[in-house]
């Protein structure tokens, strides 16, 4: 009678359990996919990944851009600055 009851329910679980769980799991994926991730992804991870990047800019590519910017123009700057004070001095 176990066995019998055992191969009874084990038959429903494969033919009628199974089947609805994964028509459920796929439609439950399938509005996930479609309505849940994009929200997720527009209000969360968007701004996230944004912050983000302007932290990294602000903190690491600036400076860096600043630091070899400056030294590259730095020379120039001296030498535009001499100019101004040859062209500006009085004559003899």
């Amino acid at each position: 009678m176990a066995d019998e009851l055992y191969s009874v329910l084990n038959r429903f679980h494969r033919e009628v359990m199974i089947p609805d769980m994964q028509l459920m799991v796929g439609n439950l994926r399938d509005e996930m996919l479609s309505l849940v991730l994009p929200a997720f992804h527009r209000e969360v991870v968007v701004p996230d990944i944004l912050r983000m990047l302007a932290q990294f800019h602000r903190e690491v590519v600036l400076p860096d851009i600043q630091r070899i910017v400056g030294d590259a123009v730095a020379p120039l700057a001296l030498r535009d600055e001499m100019r101004t004070y040859r062209v500006s001095s009085p004559k003899r």
